[in-house]
């Protein structure tokens, strides 16, 4: 189905050539920009902000960064990720910082930040990731983020759907799919997954393939377009509460974690075809 292209910051940035990291492309002097950053038209404005440079690379680019720099849990980087949690207009970019906050933990501002957030009715579009960062932190306790999740079901499948884009700029509408049917909806997920539906295909009138990358791939038939786009919402909802389950880290997923794991994937693979 394809692999899901975060970044090559390698060749925006010229990282590995220049031979300086984003650290210094972002936050060093005028004359350490190279031509590969797409700042604001007037680059010798020596008053522009780490914040302002930032915000005038592109989304793809601005999500490299964020991905880049906060896995890396280094305190310089904390504004970088709160102003891109607070002001960043690419859901997708909040989302990336949201999820890399809690690696800040040595951050004095951390805890007073994730407090203010949760405390401002102004964002909820954050969640489930602003519930997830105040669980890691220990802000609230893996029973009132399961409680905060289950509460917000609608809310969040709303919000997920500004994150699911058509898949390669929607190009592949119109070909043959994997069912041999004509593609008609094909959306992907900035985490890594894809649903597919097809029309006419060798099997049934409707079928809808999903892919959650390096995890499950599943056939769904059905006789109507109008089946077919229900189990389509069905598998990104289920697909997106995959992708919360994966931001508990490893040592802390325990018999509920593995239990909610294995219902969702079943309900995936064993939903009872229409077609």
């Amino acid at each position: 189905m394809g692999n899901l292209v975060v970044l090559p910051l390698s060749e925006i940035l010229m990282l590995a050539t220049i031979g300086m990291n984003l650290f210094k492309i972002l936050f060093g002097k005028r004359n350490h920009l190279g031509q590969n950053i797409r700042l604001e038209k007037n680059q010798d404005d020596a008053t522009q902000t780490p914040e302002e440079k930032f915000a005038s690379l592109s989304s793809d680019e601005r999500l490299g960064a964020i991905m880049s720099l906060g896995d890396t849990g280094q305190n310089k980087f904390f504004d970088l990720l709160k102003f891109s949690i607070l002001s960043d207009p690419d859901i997708d970019i909040r989302f990336a910082a949201l999820k890399r906050i809690h690696l800040f933990k040595e951050h004095p501002d951390l805890i007073p930040f994730l407090k203010s957030l949760n405390e401002q009715i102004k964002y909820p579009k954050l969640e489930p990731y602003l519930s997830m960062a105040l669980s890691r932190v220990g802000i609230i306790s893996q029973e009132e983020l399961h409680q905060r999740i289950n509460n917000s079901k609608t809310e969040t499948i709303t919000t997920n759907k500004q994150r699911w884009t058509k898949f390669d700029k929607g190009s592949s509408i119109g070909t043959l799919g994997s069912e041999g049917g004509k593609i008609t909806e094909d959306l992907e997920c900035i985490d890594g997954a894809r649903v597919t539906i097809e029309k006419d295909g060798d099997i049934a009138p409707y079928a809808v393939t999903l892919g959650v990358y390096g995890l499950m791939f599943h056939t769904h038939f059905a006789s109507t377009d109008i089946e077919a786009k229900k189990f389509m919402d069905f598998a990104i909802k289920h697909i997106e509460e995959i992708f919360v389950l994966y931001q508990t880290v490893e040592s802390e997923r325990d018999t509920i974690w593995y239990d909610r794991h294995h219902r969702l994937l079943s309900e995936l693979a064993e939903s009872k075809n229409d077609g």
